[in-house]
């Protein structure tokens, strides 16, 4: 679980970044960074999932794992073109990273209450 918590700092980290930048040179290195806080967080979370779940939902929550990521892909591309107009480009990322460690943190709450009783 310390691993899932990990990924998602991790994964907010390169948005502060984006957001702090103007150096489209520094950006393009930082796709590095998402490239692997993107894998390590999404491998941890399809881990969580396979832990929190009994054996004969695996296959349906790894279903709705994939697709409610499909889905977030979408409505987030969507609603960030939308921001990143109105807003530009490094608001929308300070937005993105506080988001994601919100995310984390609420997730931290919810597992701390959910299992330390």
């Amino acid at each position: 679980m310390l691993f899932v918590f990990f990924a998602g700092f991790l994964y907010s980290l390169p948005w502060f970044l984006y957001g702090s930048s103007e150096d489209p040179l520094f950006i393009i290195i930082l796709q590095i960074l998402h490239g692997l806080s993107f894998g390590v967080f999404f491998i941890a979370s399809f881990d969580y999932i396979t832990r929190l779940l009994p054996k004969a939902l695996l296959s349906t929550g790894h279903l709705l794992f994939f697709s409610f990521m499909g889905i977030a892909g979408i409505v987030g591309s969507l609603f960030g073109g939308i921001l990143f107009d109105v807003l530009g480009g490094q608001i929308l990322y300070i937005i993105l990273g506080w988001i994601a460690l919100i995310g984390t943190i609420f997730m931290i709450v919810y597992h701390t209450l959910l299992y330390e009783r």
